[in-house]
C-alpha cells in the first residue's frame, strides 16, 4: 500500500514537471513580446482607435472610422488643392511654412484631418446628411459639419476662444462673437478693415502668414495652443480649412483638447448660399449663448438681401471676375514683350460669388466656359489673339497658361442659351465690364487699358486685306476679343477682405452688381445696409469714411 501510495505522488510529481515544461516553451520570447507591442502602437488605418469628444481616457474603439481607401482618398484630394500665391490677389498667400508636425510625425501613426467635436464618423449618406451644402442639424438639434473624408462632425460644446485663419471665417466670429472670442487668425485678417473697425482687433494673434492657406509654422503652432487652450472658463476650438493645418497639428490639438471644425465659407457646392447659411450657423452653435440669435438675426439679412437684389436686377449681361494680377508674369506678342498678367479664378472656387452676381443679373464669364478650362485653381487671362507670326506666348507661375482659345473665350462669351448663338466680347452692350477683386488689381488693369498692349481697346483696323478689331503687324492684324471701350468695377473689400470671398458682406454684392450694371440701386442704398449690418448685427459703429474706404474696395 505504501509502495503504491509513493508511486502514485512520484507520477504526480512527473506530471507537474512535464506541464512545467510544455507551458515554459510556449511562452512568448521577450522578442516577441516586443513585436507585439510595437505593431499594437502604430495601428493599421483600418482598425484605428479615437478618442471620442477630447476625452484621452475614453479608448471606446470607433467602428465607423474611415477605411484606410477613404483617408488616402481625402488626404490626395487635399494634397491636390493648389495653393499658390497670387501677387495682388485678395486670396494670396505666402511660402508654405515648414512644420516639424508632419503626418509622420503624429503620436498615433496617423491623424486624421477631421475635427474632433462629438465625432459621429458616420458616413454622410447613412445619416440622411446634406452632403450638398455640408451643414446639417443633427439629430437633438445641433449643427453637424461635414470633414474632409465625408464623416460628420456633431458640435457638442460652446467654445470662447477661437483661431481661424481665413480672414472672412474671423470676420464672423467677430461678428457673432463680439469681443475677446477670436484669439488668433491670419496676416491677411489683420491687413483687413478690421483692424480699424474692431476695437479688439490689437489682441488677436497673427499667428499665419498670409491668408492662411500655406500652413503655420512650428513656432506660432505652440503660441496657437496657448492662445486657445482650454481650461476652466471654457473650451477653445480652431476653424480651418485645407492646407492651414496638418494633419499632426490637428492631431496635437485635439490632445491638448482643443476642438478643430472644417469651415469653409467659399463652399463648392450647387447651392453655395445655403451651404454659407448653414456653416454660419455652426459657427453661433460653436460660440453659443447670444451667437446663435445673431446668426439667425444675420441670415435673416442676408436672405433679404438678395430679394431686394433680385427684383431689382436688369437684363442678363456677362462680365469677368479678375481675382489678382502677377506682375512677375511675362508676356511676347508682335515682337514686343512686356510683364503683368491677369489672373481669373476657375469656376469651382468662387461658386459663391457667381451666386450673388447672378442674383443681381450679371453672369460671370467663367461658368459659360468652365468644362474647357479645366480644374486649375487660376488662370491666365489674355483678351488678344495671335496667328502667324504674331503669336502671343505667355510664362508665369502663378496660373495656368491655357489654350490661346479657351483663354478669348473669357473675354468673348458665346452665349449658348440664344437660338441664334451670338458672341458677346468684352465693351459690348452684352459685356460692358470686367470686375477687380480690389483698389490694386483694377490700378494694373487700368494702366494696362490706357497705356499697353493685351488690355487695351485697339479699335477697328486695317491692313492689307485684313480688317478687323486689333492692331496691324506685318501684313496681318494681331486681334483682339475687346470691341469696344468697357469698365472696370472695383468689387468693395470688408471685414476679412474682398467680398468674393465669404465674408459677411459678400451677399451684398448682388446689389452692387444692380447697381453697377443695371443702375437700378445707389451707393447710399448698400451704405445703408452696411451700417444696419455692423450697427445691428457686429455691434459696432462705422463712420462715412469708412464705408467709403470698404465701397472703393481697399
Amino acid at each position: 500500500m505504501k509502495r503504491s501510495t509513493a508511486a502514485k505522488i512520484c507520477l504526480v510529481l512527473a506530471l507537474i514537471l512535464v506541464c512545467s515544461a510544455v507551458l515554459t516553451g510556449c511562452r512568448e520570447s521577450k522578442v516577441l513580446e516586443q513585436k507585439i507591442y510595437t505593431e499594437n502602437k502604430d495601428p493599421d488605418k483600418d482598425n484605428q482607435t479615437k478618442m471620442k469628444n477630447n476625452d484621452q481616457n475614453n479608448n471606446d474603439q470607433d467602428q465607423q472610422i474611415a477605411s484606410k481607401k477613404e483617408t488616402d482618398d481625402a488626404d490626395k484630394e487635399r494634397n491636390q488643392q493648389d495653393t499658390k500665391a497670387v501677387k495682388g490677389d485678395q486670396d494670396n498667400s505666402s511660402s508654405t511654412a515648414k512644420s516639424q508636425y508632419s503626418s509622420s510625425a503624429s503620436a498615433n501613426g496617423t491623424a486624421k484631418n477631421s475635427g474632433n467635436g462629438s465625432q459621429t464618423g458616420t458616413d454622410t449618406k447613412s445619416q440622411g446628411v446634406n452632403s450638398t451644402t455640408g451643414v446639417t442639424p443633427g439629430t437633438d438639434g445641433r449643427q453637424q459639419v461635414i470633414n474632409d473624408s465625408g464623416k460628420t462632425i456633431q458640435i457638442s460644446d460652446t467654445h470662447n476662444r477661437i483661431a481661424a485663419a481665413d480672414p472672412a471665417v474671423a470676420a464672423v466670429v467677430e461678428m457673432l462673437g463680439g469681443t475677446g472670442k477670436l484669439r488668433a487668425s491670419s496676416e491677411r485678417f489683420s491687413q483687413s478693415n478690421a483692424s480699424s473697425l474692431f476695437y479688439d482687433a490689437s489682441q488677436v494673434q497673427t499667428l499665419w502668414d498670409g491668408n492662411g492657406s500655406s500652413g503655420i509654422s512650428d513656432a506660432n503652432f505652440s503660441q496657437l495652443l496657448t492662445a486657445v487652450a482650454s481650461d476652466s472658463q471654457g473650451k477653445g476650438a480652431v476653424l480651418y480649412r485645407a492646407g492651414e493645418l496638418s494633419d499632426a497639428q490637428i492631431y496635437a490639438l485635439q490632445a491638448a483638447n482643443i476642438d478643430t471644425y472644417p469651415i469653409n465659407l467659399t463652399p463648392d457646392t450647387s447651392n453655395a448660399s445655403e451651404t454659407y447659411k448653414e456653416q454660419i450657423k455652426a459657427i453661433g452653435q460653436m460660440l453659443g449663448g447670444d451667437a446663435e440669435k445673431k446668426a439667425d438675426q444675420y441670415i435673416s439679412w442676408y436672405d433679404n438681401v438678395l430679394s431686394i437684389a433680385k427684383s431689382k436686377a436688369g437684363t442678363p449681361v456677362y462680365s469677368l471676375f479678375v481675382q489678382g494680377w502677377d506682375a512677375g508674369a511675362g508676356w511676347t506678342v508682335a515682337g514686343q514683350s512686356g510683364t503683368g498678367l491677369a489672373i481669373a479664378p476657375s469656376q469651382k472656387h468662387v461658386r459663391l460669388l457667381n451666386e450673388y452676381l447672378s442674383a443681381g443679373g450679371v453672369v460671370n464669364a467663367d461658368t459659360k466656359v468652365a468644362g474647357e478650362l479645366g480644374q486649375a485653381r487660376y488662370w491666365y487671362v489674355n483678351p488678344l489673339i495671335g496667328t502667324g507670326v504674331a503669336q502671343v506666348t505667355l510664362n508665369g507661375t502663378l496660373a495656368e497658361i491655357l489654350k490661346e482659345d479657351a483663354m478669348n473665350k473669357l473675354t468673348s462669351v458665346i452665349d449658348s442659351s440664344d437660338s441664334s448663338t451670338t458672341t458677346s466680347y468684352l465693351g459690348e452692350s452684352g459685356y460692358p465690364a470686367v470686375i477687380a477683386a480690389g483698389s490694386y488689381v483694377a490700378q494694373q488693369l487700368n494702366r494696362e487699358k490706357s497705356s499697353g498692349m493685351l488690355w487695351k481697346n485697339w479699335g477697328q483696323t486695317s491692313n492689307g486685306n485684313a480688317t478687323g478689331y486689333g492692331f496691324p503687324y506685318g501684313s496681318s492684324i494681331v486681334s483682339t476679343t475687346i470691341h469696344g471701350d468697357y469698365d472696370i468695377y472695383t468689387l468693395p473689400s470688408g471685414v476679412g477682405g474682398s467680398w468674393a470671398l465669404g465674408t459677411p458682406e459678400g451677399v451684398l454684392t448682388a446689389m452692387w452688381a444692380c447697381g453697377k450694371f443695371a443702375g437700378t440701386v445707389s451707393d447710399s442704398d448698400i451704405a445703408s445696409q452696411l451700417k444696419d449690418l455692423y450697427t445691428n448685427i457686429f455691434g459696432i459703429s462705422v463712420s462715412d469714411s469708412q464705408i467709403s474706404s470698404i465701397m472703393a474696395g481697399n
